[in-house]
């Protein structure tokens, strides 16, 4: 439109409300896909597996670009609050949707945010400090009660490995988010971030493995299965 490209002039930019729109029906189609698939007929449990793991490939990488074009000034804090409500289920109607990767996601999030959003409210104007810490602390609190509601209670909604996540996070936090700023800094060859990519791919699968398996890793059972086969 000819305005010069400053932050006060945003909500002018048309390429920024495709974009964001673009984010926000994407991410509603992610929520609204059940994470957990369901076994199709004469399908193997690892097929299952790896229909599974696209699903929450696509919503971790929607998170991510989530929190990128926030940090590059084209998602308000209204907007990204709202995100964060939606993972973490703040209001009854929110809540049924919440479960472990939606919490995972708003971690990753809040890990690539952290430093970012609490320097913000640090430089704001006194009223907007006020609001903005008001925002801050509604999340941190929600993060805690997910950490904090036992295994056995019916509203609880993490499991344990991601409630040990929640504390990792809340680490990370009192460290001034050191953990995230080094990751954040530290520029990585193609090669690497696919091998990193990889191992986590593969790390999580062998732990789901295990879990529906009472304790038997991955390979295991692919070759049972070779067994039984031939």
């Amino acid at each position: 439109k000819g305005l010069k490209p400053c932050a006060s002039n945003r909500k002018f930019c048309d390429f920024r409300k495709q974009l964001l729109q673009y984010c926000k029906n994407s991410f509603e189609a992610l929520l609204n896909t059940p994470i957990t698939e369901e076994l199709k007929e004469d399908e193997r449990e690892e097929d299952r597996l790896e229909r599974e793991f696209r699903t929450k490939h696509k919503l971790f990488g929607n998170i991510d670009f989530v929190g990128e074009i926030y940090k590059k000034g084209l998602l308000s804090e209204s907007i990204l609050n709202s995100v964060f409500h939606t993972l973490l289920g703040f209001n009854v109607e929110s809540d049924s949707n919440v479960n472990d990767n939606t919490i995972d996601a708003a971690i990753k999030l809040i890990n690539k945010l952290g430093f970012t959003l609490e320097q913000k409210c640090a430089d704001a104007k006194p009223d907007k400090r006020e609001q903005q810490q008001g925002m801050l602390d509604a999340l941190f609190m929600r993060f805690k009660e997910l950490e904090t509601m036992s295994l056995e209670d019916p509203k609880n909604k993490a499991s344990l490995r991601v409630k040990l996540l929640i504390k990792n996070m809340f680490e990370n936090k009192a460290s001034k988010w050191e953990k995230t700023k080094n990751e954040d800094t530290q520029v990585k060859k193609k090669s690497e971030i696919a091998n990193a990519v990889l191992k986590k791919a593969e790390e999580k699968k062998r732990m789901e493995m295990e879990t529906r398996g009472g304790g038997r890793d991955y390979d295991d059972r692919r070759y049972d299965d070779r067994g039984k086969g031939g």
